[in-house]
């Protein structure tokens, strides 16, 4: 190998890791292909290359052979959609054709046939990562000149390769952390070489040595490398679930700092589905279908595969047949089943002789489909007594469903206990008359014997239930008698009954409200509010809010021991693909709350439960509030909020009417609004409950009033899941917990200067700053006057403070100038939002600011107090 071609290796090798160092912002819109791959290949010749793809697409290979004088740069395009590439060299005339695949770091190319290359895309990390990319240069020498590239990893590792008239030439080494270069090889022998990085400049100058013969060179870069490119490790899988369970669907993929993450469903985006992980709760038919990841980057899009969700139908649908007089000639199960199956096998509980259908085993041969017929066997023996179930088969796996058919013989009917509950007057009633114990033992028909009568406004249903609202008093210690029959195959019983009827006494009627904690299982951490309305029969209306799905509930409030402390199990839905939920209501015996267990199977004792209580809502015109007028509360988090949270105190407005309606407003310590409606509790309480942030975030707490010298007092939290989408406001989410409510009723009538205990001297009043992000804390002296008016000495207001208090409304806005500091060479300005609190000494609020003077960046959150000193 010349000198020249010796230098020009070494010259590449260190010129490289400059170029990475620069930053991407050139506006190009990357390959989807772009990268740095290394690699060998093995064949009629073996030996290594190194490719480097742009952000155009074209791609340049340096390779050379071992052994041999074959180094080359070769450059070709690289298709946009698919990775693949084929060209045939210029000097060789080999063809070459291969394909590169950055969502799974890895190259593969052929050779004329004969030899194969493969490699791996180097990692983005590492000493040179902003120094590597694509070098060029010139050498120039004694024995000639000539042009020289070279590739620079960003883990140091830099190939190199030159053409001239006789033959290429080429080297790889690593770069060393003064700059110098170690070769490890080169395809001349006898050779020394002198070489410099300048990271400054992005050059690399040197001289090379060979017998005598001096040769100098400098490479500069001319292209940076491409971004880290998305590279997905573990793609999602293929899952099948019950209805009712839940399902998670993750991808784990490189290069996803700065991406933006979307799942879709069938093709569709999910709103809010902005995580590597998307947990499916609860789930219904409607979630069925093909999930896939989209993440994407400044340097491209990358698509995970599909997964199949396939939902199997959880319930326990049992079809009762009593096979010594079957009442139908045939009984047809559906396995109910949503999204891609490849297969059905049903099964019986256990095993029989063979009869009408063949069966092996625990299997029934031949029942593959959906659908599975049965003629239930006729004679003493039933051949086909058992119980059947369905194993599904799909792309993520099987799942079994529960009880679906059930064929056995017939017992005589069995009554529950001879005592019924009593009933009260105007009261909903509904007591089961059956047995539930035995299957076989239910009756298939119900009714009153001839001759007995129902207390007035109760029924008897078809199914063995007595319902109504009684409408007549039947006092003990008889009340009304009458006499039930029930009948199936096996025959007819009967049983003589008793039922009291007390009286209605004392109002069941009443409104509640109150909140629902965070739960990830029933509203996705979102919390929630429940609203309750009992009428004076114990019907209810009503809605509960879980995140952002709404139920509404209706039904009534059962008496079955005739007293105030009554228990109700009411089924609520909504639309779409809302979850059945369970609501067990009970009231308490003094009628000030109402509590509510929350499930999500109808056995409570399986289910996931949550307990809700909900506080009476006296007042009205009639019975009003004491807390009438208008209630200034400041919301100060703890003093050590989490990295990434807003900082500064909110406040909440609460103007409260003598009908103890609340109508609240404010804003939070990132400038957003919340704002509704609620009401004062018997417990002198409001709760306050607004979903935030397009349905990814939620304000909640409670606030207890007073008109005590104390004040106000109460605690909220609120959360803001990670957004996807571009905002100034803490994108990365957070969860601000045990915002301290503090303030009390507010008279605008009282002075200025009295609700802040200031003086009229000048300088009588001082703002205070504080903002751990940059250490910012200071006070700002100015005068206040009783008029509210403000005024600030300009050689004593180096932050440009700009203040205005209305003592109207007792709302106070801003701005002032954040100097430099850490995140920000130049001054930026902050806006302040703050409120006259009753009961803190001044006013309070919170300023945001722009984190850098750049166009759309993040904000930050600070507070601020105003008083007669700090």
């Amino acid at each position: 190998m010349k000198i020249h071609h010796l230098l020009h290796s070494l010259f590449t090798a260190v010129i490289l890791p400059t170029l990475l160092m620069l930053p991407a912002g050139d506006g190009h819109s990357q390959s989807p292909y772009a990268g740095i791959y290394n690699g060998t290949f093995t064949g009629g010749e073996d030996g290594a290359f190194m490719v480097m793809t742009r952000h155009n697409g074209t791609s340049t290979m340096l390779i050379y052979v071992f052994g041999g004088s074959h180094e080359r740069k070769l450059s070709f395009p690289v298709n946009s959609n698919t990775g693949a590439f084929s060209f045939r060299t210029d000097k060789w005339g080999s063809l070459v054709s291969g394909t590169l695949n950055p969502a799974e770091g890895s190259y593969s190319s052929e050779f004329d046939g004969v030899g194969t290359g493969s490699g791996q895309m180097l990692p983005f990390t590492g000493p040179e990562k902003s120094s590597a990319g694509y070098y060029k240069g010139t050498f120039k020498g004694i024995l000639g000149s000539g042009p020289i590239w070279a590739i620079l990893a960003p883990d140091g590792n830099i190939f190199t390769a030159f053409d001239d008239p006789d033959s290429g030439g080429g080297a790889r080494g690593v770069v060393m952390l003064d700059g110098s270069i170690s070769w490890d090889f080169m395809t001349s022998g006898g050779l020394t070489i002198a070489a410099q990085l300048d990271r400054a400049t992005n050059t690399l100058s040197g001289v090379a040595n060979s017998a005598g013969n001096l040769a100098s060179f400098s490479l500069k870069r001319s292209e940076e490398a491409p971004e880290e490119p998305i590279i997905i490790s573990s793609q999602p899988q293929h899952q099948i679930a019950l209805s009712g369970q839940s399902a998670m669907m993750s991808v784990e993929a490189s290069g996803t700092d700065a991406a933006l993450i979307q799942w879709q469903k069938n093709g569709k985006p999910i709103p809010g589905a902005n995580r590597a992980e998307l947990e499916l709760p609860n789930l219904a038919f409607v979630d069925a279908g093909a999930y896939r990841c989209v993440i994407k980057s400044r340097w491209g899009t990358v698509t995970s595969r599909d997964a199949e969700l396939t939902v199997v139908d959880g319930e326990s649908r049992v079809v009762q047949v009593f096979t010594e007089s079957p009442q139908k000639s045939k009984i047809i199960a559906n396995a109910r089943v949503a999204g891609k199956v490849s297969g059905y096998s049903w099964y019986r509980e256990s095993t029989g002789p063979e009869g009408q259908l063949a069966r092996t085993g625990f299997k029934v041969a031949g029942a593959n489909t959906a659908l599975l017929t049965i003629t239930p066997n006729t004679s003493l023996l039933p051949e086909d007594g058992d119980t059947y179930t369905c194993r599904i088969t799909a792309p993520g796996g099987s799942a079994t469903t529960s009880t679906l058919v059930h064929i056995s013989g017939t017992e005589l009917p069995a009554f529950a206990n001879a005592q019924l509950p009593s009933a009260r007057v105007n009261f909903a009633y509904d007591v089961p008359l059956y047995s539930s114990g035995t299957p076989a033992s239910m009756a298939n028909v119900w009714k009153l014997k001839s001759g007995s009568a129902l207390p007035s406004g109760l029924k008897l249903t078809p199914t063995g239930r007595l319902t109504g609202i009684p409408k007549v008093v039947a006092p003990g210690p008889i009340g009304t008698s009458f006499t039930i029959q029930a009948a199936n195959q096996a025959g007819m019983e009967e049983r003589l009954f008793s039922l009291i009827v007390e009286p209605q006494g004392a109002s069941v009627a009443g409104v509640f409200s109150g909140l629902v904690t965070r739960s990830a299982i029933f509203n996705a951490s979102m919390g929630g509010r429940f609203d309750l309305t009992i009428g004076t029969t114990g019907s209810m209306s009503g809605k509960l809010l879980l995140g952002g799905l709404s139920y509404p509930i209706t039904g009534s409030m059962n008496s079955h021991d005739g007293s105030l402390v009554s228990e109700t199990i009411v089924k609520v839905s909504a639309a779409q693909r809302n979850p059945t939920l369970w609501l067990n209501l009970s009231r308490s015996q003094e009628g000030a709350t109402v509590s509510a267990t929350i499930s999500n199977a109808e056995d409570f004792m399986m289910g996931s439960l949550l307990e809700v209580t909900g506080d009476l809502c006296p007042h009205s015109k009639k019975n009003p509030t004491p807390f009438l007028g208008r209630h200034h509360l400041s919301l100060e988090p703890d003093l050590h909020p989490a990295p990434g949270s807003p900082e500064g105190s909110g406040y909440a407005i609460l103007t409260i009417s003598d009908a103890g309606i609340v109508t609240w407003s404010g804003k939070l310590a990132d400038e957003t609004s919340i704002t509704g409606s609620t009401l004062v509790t018997v417990r002198d309480t409001t709760f306050l409950h607004q979903m935030l942030y397009s349905g990814t975030g939620s304000f909640q707490g409670q606030t207890t009033l007073s008109i005590d010298e104390g004040g106000d007092n109460g605690m909220f939290d609120w959360l803001k899941l990670a957004q996807t989408k571009v905002t100034p406001s803490f994108m990365s989410g957070f969860y601000v917990e045990g915002a301290n409510v503090q303030g009390g009723l507010y008279n605008k009538t009282v002075p200025i200067l009295v609700q802040f205990g200031l003086g009229s001297h000048a300088s009588n009043a001082s703002i205070h700053f504080t903002h751990s992000l940059q250490n910012t804390s200071f006070s700002q002296a100015f005068t206040l006057a009783s008029n509210a008016a403000i005024s600030i000495s300009p050689g004593n207001n180096p932050q440009g403070l700009k203040l205005k208090i209305d003592p109207a409304t007792g709302l106070v806005t801003g701005e002032w100038m954040v100097p430099p500091g850490q995140t920000s060479s130049v001054s930026r300005k902050g806006k302040i939002f703050g409120i006259i609190a009753p009961g803190v000494g001044g006013a309070s609020g919170f300023f945001i600011m722009p984190l850098t003077t750049a166009s759309g960046a993040p904000l930050a959150s600070g507070s601020f107090q105003i008083g007669p000193g700090f």
